[in-house]
């Protein structure tokens, strides 16, 4: 389906490893993750759903990372953009708060699960009022780290971010972070 989303979320993930294509190797890139909260979907506990999009972060006219921006800013970036998007993080912060539509879709895997995807991103259009946020905004990047966010993000997206390539020149408080968070996660478990 289709549905009025807002991006309530930018986390970059790091140089993250690639899978082949063709079976050639690629080269590792760095990933940003994209959240969405969709205001018109409630959850069983009554918060809204939510999905994420993890793309590479390049910025060629033609990358998934472009894609996505265009349709949030509703507008194609110029090439001093593209240049600014590659030298800072600072302009996809400011996306954060944004609205975009998202088409929606679905896969079944082998053992029969069913899996939604985000499989494309409309701008919203002018004349729809923007849907009411009801999660708290956050933007992260492990070289300048924001601990209170990364104590928000899912289990996963930590572990997917401490799991980076380049993990080793992230800041140590970040790693810090990471291991008490385990410590926490592994002493809470039942012996």
């Amino acid at each position: 389906g289709t549905y009025d989303a807002l991006l309530f979320g930018v986390v970059f993930t790091g140089v993250q490893k690639q899978k082949p294509f063709k079976g050639e190797e690629k080269k590792p890139q760095p990933q940003v993750k994209f959240l969405f909260e969709i205001p018109g979907l409630l959850r069983d506990d009554g918060q809204t759903q939510t999905m994420a999009k993890t793309v590479n972060a390049m910025t060629s006219e033609r990358s998934n990372c472009v894609k996505i921006i265009n349709a949030i800013s509703n507008r194609t970036l110029n090439a001093g953009e593209l240049q600014a998007l590659v030298s800072s993080s600072e302009p996809l912060k400011e996306l954060v708060g944004s609205a975009v539509v998202i088409n929606v879709d679905k896969f079944t895997t082998d053992d029969g699960k069913e899996i939604s995807y985000i499989k494309d991103f409309l701008p919203l259009d002018a004349r729809i009022p923007k849907p009411e946020a009801t999660r708290e905004q956050l933007f992260f990047t492990p070289l300048v780290p924001d601990l209170k966010v990364f104590s928000e993000l899912t289990k996963y997206t930590k572990d997917e971010i401490m799991r980076a390539e380049n993990a080793k020149s992230f800041p140590r408080e970040l790693h810090q972070a990471h291991v008490a968070d385990q410590e926490q996660e592994s002493s809470s478990k039942p012996q």
